[in-house]
């Protein structure tokens, strides 16, 4: 399993059983979508201001995927580890 990196400003969501992530511009509209297939990652590095819902942090608790969150100048601020029976 790999690890998914954001550097971008955008919005993590859930999708058809997959986790998309839309990048912004700076005038906040979608420039690209990104497909990360929930059976290829383990955790998710957020490094820009990501937008991430209620829906989408259960689908990762339910999947075991780890969040992390940095500040815009990279210093760490939190994580998300999942409480579910398939937790590590």
């Amino acid at each position: 399993m790999g690890a998914g990196l954001s550097h971008s400003p955008g919005k993590l969501r859930r999708k058809d059983n997959n986790i998309y992530f839309d990048c912004y511009d700076e005038d906040g509209k979608v420039t690209q979508t990104k497909i990360l297939p929930i059976n290829a990652i383990d955790e998710i590095y957020l490094l820009a201001r990501v937008e991430v819902d209620s829906y989408t942090i259960a689908f990762l608790a339910d999947n075991n995927i780890l969040l992390h969150f940095f500040s815009p100048y990279q210093s760490f601020r939190g994580n998300f580890y999942p409480n579910t029976p398939n937790s590590v």
